[in-house]
């Protein structure tokens, strides 16, 4: 993109095409929603949850509030700190997201979202961590949650997130949490014939 915007003398590269967005936004929906096996979200450049299927609504009912917002949810609510185990380590990156997105200039609306960060920064944990230094972080592919959810298991969950970018539609994520044991169907047993016998 640097090089091709090179070539044309500095002319801006569009990261996406506004032309049938919304069909493009209907389609991740209906991947997200589809999904019955694992939790799954859908969100914008400011982790807006646009969408959500079944089990995560289970899982985590605040993405059925109006405005829901993941970052609002997961750095400021005292039901996140005590839902996502480990929680200081968890809000570290998500502040070095929020702040790589404010230095890339990636969040879907810079004046909502700036909003955004001067709510998360009210907290006073959260400005201590913030302050710390200046650690950036693009995105949380591949990141391993131990999460206790009584309502769901009386055991700890531990999950993996697994975060797909659609190519066009720049800054939205899909987001599905695979847990590490998920309940699996029982195993098929077929009996196998051996000198004259049968086997499993």
């Amino acid at each position: 993109m640097v090089l091709y915007s090179r070539a044309l003398d500095g002319a801006g590269v569009a990261l996406a095409d506004d032309e049938g967005a919304a069909e493009d936004q209907l389609a991740l929906l209906r991947l997200v929603t589809g999904q019955t096996q694992f939790p799954a979200y859908l969100t914008d450049g400011s982790w807006n949850i646009l969408g959500y299927n079944t089990l995560m609504a289970t899982w985590f009912p605040w993405v059925r509030e109006p405005g829901a917002n993941l970052m609002h949810w997961a750095l400021t609510e005292q039901e996140a700190r005590e839902q996502m185990l480990d929680w200081r380590q968890h809000a570290e990156i998500y502040l070095a997201m929020l702040r790589f997105a404010l230095a890339t200039g990636t969040g879907a609306v810079k004046a909502s979202f700036d909003r955004l960060v001067q709510r998360i920064l009210q907290d006073a944990e959260c400005r201590q961590l913030w302050a710390q230094g200046p650690k950036v972080v693009a995105f949380r592919q591949g990141h391993r949650y131990r999460l206790s959810l009584p309502h769901v298991s009386p055991e700890q969950i531990t999950v993996t997130s697994q975060v797909l970018l659609p190519a066009y539609q720049h800054g939205m994520r899909c987001v599905m949490l695979l847990p590490q044991n998920p309940v699996l169907p029982p195993r098929l047993h077929i009996p196998v014939q051996q000198n004259g016998s049968s086997a499993e």
